[in-house]
């Protein structure tokens, strides 16, 4: 039987820009470190007892090919003008014995803090538990200006469990 269960997870970010929405997405997975693994979307637990660490921490974990655990939050456009965001907010309860909440959000307006509601959106979920009152939480968050028609530009944010 399967049973899987990360100990590790990092944050990340990126941005991409090229004519092919694709290669777009490729160089944005670049731009975030996390271009040379299988990544599988999954979703929004923070497993007990996970430490979180940095992205530089987690890529010397990894090896390319391997298949990758991940929280992906991304929004892609070609429209001169459009502002995109993409975010994943995490929260977790200070007793870290206990499961905690990964979010994602992403978003076309220049007024909304994408990574703030990411943060609360996953606040909000482990709350609404019950169970936790003393918690921590952050987010990540990549943005991006759409400069030229017909340019593809991708952001992402991603959780990786390891």
């Amino acid at each position: 039987m399967f049973n899987y269960m990360p100990k590790y997870v990092f944050l990340t970010k990126g941005v991409g820009r090229h004519k092919s929405k694709l290669i777009s997405f490729e160089l944005a997975l670049r731009d975030a470190k996390i271009q040379k693994y299988n990544l599988v979307k999954v979703s929004s637990i923070i497993p007990p007892n996970a430490k979180i660490i940095d992205v530089d921490e987690g890529i010397r974990m990894l090896k390319e090919g391997q298949v990758v655990f991940t929280v992906l939050s991304q929004i892609s456009s070609n429209k001169a003008g459009d502002f995109i965001s993409a975010s994943i907010g995490i929260a977790y309860p200070s007793d870290r014995r206990h499961y905690g909440y990964i979010s994602e959000h992403y978003s076309r307006s220049k007024d909304e803090d994408c990574g703030k509601i990411a943060q609360d959106i996953a606040l909000e979920m482990l709350k609404t538990t019950g169970e936790f009152t003393d918690v921590e939480s952050t987010n990540v968050s990549q943005s991006a200006l759409v400069k030229n028609d017909g340019v593809w530009v991708t952001v992402i944010a991603a959780a990786v469990l390891i």
